[in-house]
């Protein structure tokens, strides 16, 4: 995504046209001095919530003063330490009018992050935009995160802090599920709450029949001369489960909701509008059909599937799909 934020070129283009006029100017033109004084700071969002681990908050906070000497050194606290590839960059970057591009420049010497605090050395400049990011860790879920930027000059120091809490949703990405087969190969049958794919040995072995919330199953044929499952999920009670797939011993077959939704969702597919699912779309959501299947899935099918248990449900989108595999990317939320 496109950094929105250009917030580097309003701090440098103020503070050195003010510092380099001469008073005498300011009092001949304004009737007072117009240099900027003080340390002047702008922090700024550049991610979107639901906020889920795993995931990165993003942010630009731009720094600059005309009177209190150059920029020292950035310090980041988080109230939960950040996952791997929490950081500080050592670029900055801001918007060129010229060229209508981003330009990228130095400004930090040099970054570190030791557990929950980032620190980042200035280059030799009055005015930088420093890029930081989050990366969301597994026990900031469900909890509000505080992070406190915090930059000095040799004379001063100015601190921000925000707040931001941490959705209940969990995120899987790139889950491949294999194609249902008689003999028992082939793990497509997936569990919802473990967020995993089994072969029907995996889930005999370790009697994990009541864990399973769908199957994917490969079938142009049947089951009509009318319609075909072709690449579709079946919850393990569907009355259109194929033959043999599930075996002669699985007794316990859940009958899990599942009904194709035209619900799009950014963190899901990585690209198009910036519609997100939230924790209030899944506390509302309602799955209206009985059919507990999503048939002729493609790339970009999108199903709810909701737990026969009534405790888990799950947005997942098929990022690719073929005859012998399903790959999805899942949200899921417990009720």
């Amino acid at each position: 995504m496109k950094y929105i934020l250009k917030l580097i070129a309003p701090f440098i283009l103020i503070l050195f046209i003010f510092s380099s006029c001469e008073k005498d100017s300011d009092l001949l033109n304004y009737g007072q001095d117009m240099t900027p004084t003080g340390l002047n700071v702008e922090l700024r969002k550049t991610s979107y919530p639901p906020f889920i681990i795993g995931e990165k908050i993003e942010f630009s906070f731009a720094a600059g003063s005309a009177t209190e000497g150059k920029l020292k050194q950035l310090e980041v606290i988080a109230s939960i330490a950040g996952a791997v590839g929490t950081k500080l960059d050592l670029q900055g970057r801001f918007f060129n009018w010229s060229t209508g591009m981003d330009d990228v420049y130095t400004a930090f010497k040099d970054t570190l992050t030791i557990g929950n605090k980032t620190i980042g050395n200035y280059v030799d400049t009055i005015a930088a935009t420093a890029r930081y990011t989050y990366v969301i860790p597994a026990e900031a879920l469900g909890k509000n995160i505080s992070l406190t930027f915090k930059v000095s000059t040799a004379s001063k120091t100015v601190s921000q802090t925000v707040d931001y809490t941490v959705s209940n949703i969990i995120m899987t990405k790139g889950v491949v599920i294999q194609t249902a087969t008689v003999d028992g190969t082939g793990k497509a049958f997936f569990s919802i709450a473990e967020g995993k794919a089994y072969s029907r040995t995996e889930v005999e072995t370790g009697s994990l029949q009541k864990s399973i919330d769908f199957v994917y199953v490969f079938d142009p044929i049947g089951p009509a001369t009318s319609w075909k499952l072709n690449s579709a999920i079946l919850a393990p009670a569907n009355q259109y489960m194929p033959v043999g797939l599930l075996g002669a011993n699985w007794l316990d077959k859940n009958a899990s909701g599942i009904e194709m939704k035209n619900w799009e969702d950014f963190q899901l597919m990585g690209s198009g509008r910036l519609n997100m699912v939230s924790d209030v779309d899944f506390q509302q959501a309602q799955i209206v059909t009985k059919n507990m299947m999503a048939i002729n899935l493609l790339a970009n099918s999108r199903s709810l599937v909701k737990s026969a248990d009534g405790k888990w449900i799950a947005l997942v989108w098929v990022a690719a799909v073929d005859a012998n595999s399903l790959t999805i990317n899942m949200k899921k939320y417990q009720l």
